[in-house]
């Protein structure tokens, strides 16, 4: 061996599912050629040997000690009610380095008002790291496009439709993007670092009811009203425009979490700049805030 080995133990390596001397080249930070190693596992620049049944780790190139304390994983994020402003997703995923190890929830709320619900859906969709729950406007928009009204004379409320055929691009896609609203869930269970949270875009209390009903994960918006979430869990949602909890204070908008700190509303405004709106953004392991504010007023 052209260095000695750094021993992990056997039970890792086939928890791992590592094969037998296979050689992976690491190109960058987060970019990893092969699938020898979990999505999230972060190392720098060199060339690997594992060996599966010796339970050994070499280093071709050179040599480190195995720690697992350097594995960074990956960062879960929030946020909620982009509102088809498509260049401050954009603009929010650069910000936090949004990479194939990260997990990001959206709550709801892509489309409407914005200029560019296209683009937030392309950039949404498909994405295995990206999961997207159903808010009001979605539901609104997919129960709108199915129904058998005529689309004419009975025009839907918000821009998204007229946006959307504007465009022969978007036109053509525009089944697509009705079937990938209509099938968003509702809210998700997610447990980290020993905490229970709930996402839902108005309202978790139905996730803890056996017979759960629709509306309120979407349209709900008691719980803020109330400023207070369910005992054991924290509740994340978005839905109202946390400048409108704060009264309309005139300065720009923060993630607001209630005085039990079980309840947080990452919904900051963002398609609403000129009063102080902006796209949130939240990480569940760091606490860390992140916030980008469309300047083009």
């Amino acid at each position: 061996m052209p260095f000695p080995a750094v021993f992990m133990p056997s039970r890792i390596a086939s928890a791992w599912k590592i094969r037998t001397r296979r050689c992976v080249q690491i190109k960058k930070k987060r970019e990893i050629k092969g699938k020898v190693y979990p999505s999230h596992l972060q190392v720098r620049k060199k060339i690997f040997i594992i060996d599966k049944t010796a339970g050994a780790f070499y280093l071709q190139k050179d040599l480190c000690l195995w720690n697992r304390r350097n594995i960074v994983m990956g960062r879960t994020y929030v946020m909620s009610d982009i509102h088809g402003m498509a260049h401050l997703l954009e603009e929010m995923l650069g910000r936090i380095g949004f990479s194939p190890e990260d997990c990001l929830y959206i709550l709801g709320d892509l489309i409407d008002r914005g200029p560019d619900p296209a683009g937030v859906l392309d950039l949404v969709m498909g994405k295995e790291n990206i999961t997207v729950l159903t808010g009001n406007h979605e539901d609104a928009f997919a129960s709108w496009y199915e129904s058998e009204a005529d689309k004419v004379g009975n025009p839907y409320y918000y821009n998204t439709y007229e946006v959307l055929m504007d465009s022969r691009k978007t036109e053509e896609k525009l089944p697509e993007y009705v079937r990938f609203v209509k099938g968003l869930p509702l809210y998700k269970k997610v447990k980290l670092d020993g905490i229970c949270y709930l996402l839902a875009h108005a309202s978790t209390e139905e996730a803890l009811r056996v017979w759960k009903r629709r509306d309120p994960f979407i349209w709900d918006s008691s719980m803020v009203d109330r400023q207070r979430g369910i005992p054991g869990y924290v509740s994340i949602v978005g839905h109202v425009p946390t400048f409108i909890i704060r009264g309309y204070p005139h300065e720009p908008a923060t993630i607001w979490r209630s005085p039990d700190g079980r309840l947080i509303d990452v919904d900051c405004g963002a398609v609403f700049p000129v009063m102080g709106g902006r796209l949130g953004c939240l990480c569940l392991e760091t606490g860390e805030e992140f916030y980008v504010q469309d300047k083009r007023l």
